[in-house]
């Protein structure tokens, strides 16, 4: 690491407590309009012994599920505007938020200590029992004799500039809060750390993925998805650290739970759109596999097909198809594991398509097809049709797409009168309809409901279909219907790649001028490779979007 002489060292210091008192604007200027800030918001946090929390100066509330009142905690000491000590019978929070006031640092310790900084990285500790000094920098922590030599180094976790974490003997965890308004801060010593984020940002915290953890080891690791809907991003990759340190704590460095924490970390990075960080914690769940597991074919097989799949969704398709080459012995020859070999040829269909590969791809899907029947999971069939579909128009055999959608509008009639009329999610077969100019059938399958704070990928293929069929007095009254069901249509949650485009399409309809034109065109310019990363996941869209937007500009 590059070393500051004496003088820019004294300047650094000057520089960051300059700027660190406008960077929370007036919210962090004093301690009335620290909590004046935080008035009525609630934040969900990875404890589950403060799962959802409210912050008056004067005390904080763990909210239940209702957000009603569980519990008060009437010890707060506001430290500075940002941060604050809780302190209860057994110990205390140290609760560090960050410059915008949307998340926060909690430590959950047994001692705090202040500290004067005398550089960027030393620091002073006033009051600590054992320690004098210490070396801090973005990967660890030295402690220094008095001679200023390191005895002791203990790893850390980057929260932010101002916020870090560390791993201390026999499980113990360590959090330093810098202060904004001197150079110093606060130390505190203890058992866990974790995060909290802001529900207008997040949305309410609930499981999403199949687990063996429980709990606060739960918690902690699929925490990570909402701290990064709300724009956390930082937070949620010291979160993921910290989560795997946990479950290694907690069941060895070696168990099975070691392992799929990071499988799991990563694949609801992956639903959280944060694609490119998604592939390196499945490669760590497959690495886990193959030092720890080595004979667990199964485990092998399906952690590496989830690689595959985190590697198509950020637009790595040779490296995914490598990845399945790689295990592609794994499967089994009797083909007993009808979910593993669909998955693995579903996700080589897609890789196949992503390198535009579209008969190879087309041939995968087939073969799917073949073997849900053969299995008698023919609710399988579906996927792999409008797989061949996509396929075949990428390739301009629009003939032949017609005759796959009728296969599929077959298939979707037979499933509904088996199932005694279930409502299945027909989206993607909706947009399948509306891009071969099928609208009967779009409409058909394209049904709305009066919902209040959502609008599902069907309805949105009826907008389409409405418009491009001509009915364009309709497909206004439905946009602007859309846009009432929210209080504020801002706050609409993108989830997906089309749901930007979905936002501002529902915009444009609702009132289709010549600027609002324009701003679709720019949102569309602007996802497009965002679409492109994931070709397979929003062809048949684009092949919609596309039309809305030819015919959009026409003024047809």
């Amino acid at each position: 690491m590059n070393r500051l002489n004496p003088l820019f060292k004294i300047l650094a210091i000057c520089l960051s407590f300059s700027t660190s008192v406008s960077e929370g604007a007036s919210d962090l200027e004093n301690e009335m309009s620290f909590f004046a800030a935080l008035q009525g918001k609630i934040f969900e946090c990875s404890f589950t012994a403060l799962p959802r929390a409210r912050f008056t100066a004067t005390k904080v509330e763990s909210l239940a599920a209702d957000n009603s009142i569980a519990a008060t905690y009437s010890s707060v000491q506001c430290l500075e505007p940002g941060i604050i000590r809780v302190s209860f019978n057994s110990g205390l929070w140290l609760i560090a938020f960050t410059d915008d006031l949307s998340g926060f640092v909690i430590g959950n310790m047994t001692s705090m200590h202040e500290y004067d900084a005398t550089s960027p990285e030393l620091i002073a500790f006033k009051t600590h029992p054992d320690w004098k000094s210490a070396r801090v920098l973005p990967e660890k922590m030295e402690l220094l004799d008095s001679t200023g030599n390191p005895f002791a180094t203990n790893p850390a976790i980057y929260y932010t500039d101002r916020i870090q974490g560390f791993l201390l003997p026999n499980k113990g965890k360590g959090m330093l809060a810098r202060a904004r308004s001197r150079p110093g801060g606060w130390y505190a010593s203890g058992n866990h750390l974790g995060t909290g984020i802001q529900v207008d940002r997040s949305g309410y915290y609930r499981s999403l993925v199949r687990s063996n953890l429980s709990g606060f080891d739960q918690r902690s690791a699929h925490f990570n998805y909402f701290l990064l809907q709300g724009g956390a991003e930082p937070l949620a990759s010291a979160q993921e650290q910290y989560s795997a340190v946990l479950v290694e704590e907690r069941y060895g460095p070696t168990s099975e739970n070691a392992g799929k924490v990071w499988n799991e970390m990563g694949t609801l990075r992956g639903w959280a759109r944060s694609y490119k960080k998604a592939p390196p914690l499945h490669a760590k769940a497959v690495e886990h596999a193959k030092e720890n597991f080595p004979r667990d074919t199964a485990r092998l097989l399906q952690l590496s097909v989830d690689y595959a799949g985190s590697l198509c969704d950020s637009g790595d398709f040779a490296g995914a198809k490598a990845q399945l080459a790689a295990v592609e012995s794994l499967l089994p020859k009797d083909g007993s594991d009808f979910l593993g070999a669909y998955t693995y040829y579903r996700t080589l269909a897609e890789a196949e398509f992503g390198l535009k590969a579209y008969s190879s791809a087309a041939s995968h899907f087939m073969t799917n097809i073949q073997r849900a029947s053969e299995s008698g999971r023919k609710f399988y069939g579906m996927s792999g049709l409008l797989g061949i579909l996509a396929c075949q128009i990428a390739q301009s055999d629009i003939k032949g797409a017609n005759e796959t959608l009728q296969k599929c509008l077959a298939l979707d009639e037979k499933e509904s009168q088996d199932t005694g009329g279930k409502d299945f999610d027909r989206w993607e077969l909706a947009f399948a309809c509306v891009a071969l100019g099928n609208y009967e059938a779009a409409l058909k399958h394209a049904t709305t409901a009066n919902r209040t704070g959502w609008i599902s990928y069907e309805e949105y293929a009826r907008l389409a279909c409405l418009y491009l069929s001509g009915q364009k007095q309709e497909s206004t009254q439905l946009a602007k219907a859309f846009i009432g069901r929210f209080g504020n249509f801002n706050e609409v949650n993108i989830r997906r790649d089309i749901d930007a485009v979905t936002v501002q399409f529902t915009r444009t309809m609702a009132d289709p001028t010549a600027p609002n034109v324009k701003v679709l065109e720019q949102t569309w310019a602007d996802q497009v490779q965002s679409l492109r990363d994931r070709p397979l996941k929003n062809y048949i869209f684009a092949r919609v979007m596309v039309a809305v937007l030819g015919k959009l500009k026409s003024g047809r």
